[in-house]
């Protein structure tokens, strides 16, 4: 019934760019590229064109396809990298987020934030995370999440307490 329902947007013309698409456990084989705002609530199984401005993922366990075309991401729960991705914009962390790098190069062309008690998971040796914005860290405390891998920042890399939680354990070398 869900995967109907999204069939029946993508299958239109959609009028306006100002519009935001829910998807929920689906496959899309169309062009997602006409709307601001996809919102994830489950997995991802994408195809064809995907260009939203700002992708928004809001479910438990979830996993960021690798190799689409991703403008903005915000992560508000359990999200995992399940290849390897480059962002155009800004990465946010936000609210109980945990973004998991795992293995894979993360490249993003402008900022990362955690903030309020969002936190980052790097865990594997291979896992490159390269910003090439500003490095913001106000999230959730992250000891035993920052583990093993590479973060590049060419930009400012700021680590303060967050709104509603300490960051620490943001190692440098």
């Amino acid at each position: 019934p869900a995967r109907a329902g999204v069939r029946g947007l993508l299958g239109r013309s959609l009028a306006r760019p100002a519009a935001t698409l829910v998807l929920v456990e689906h496959r899309v084989d169309k062009a997602v590229s006409l709307v601001d705002r996809v919102v994830v609530y489950g997995a991802m199984d994408l195809d064809g064109t995907f260009s939203p401005d700002t992708v928004t993922f809001e479910g438990t366990g979830q996993q960021i396809q690798g190799g689409l075309d991703y403008q903005h991401i915000v992560v508000h729960d359990t999200v995992a990298f399940a290849g390897d991705a480059d962002v155009s914009g800004n990465v946010l962390v936000n609210d109980f987020g945990l973004l998991d790098i795992g293995g894979h190069t993360v490249s993003i062309a402008g900022g990362l934030h955690t903030d309020e008690v969002g936190k980052l998971k790097m865990q594997h040796a291979e896992g490159v995370l390269r910003i090439a914005g500003a490095a913001l860290f106000e999230g959730g405390e992250t000891n035993g999440l920052l583990t093993a891998g590479t973060i590049e920042a060419a930009g400012d890399f700021i680590q303060r307490r967050g709104s509603r939680g300490c960051c620490t354990g943001y190692p440098r070398s």
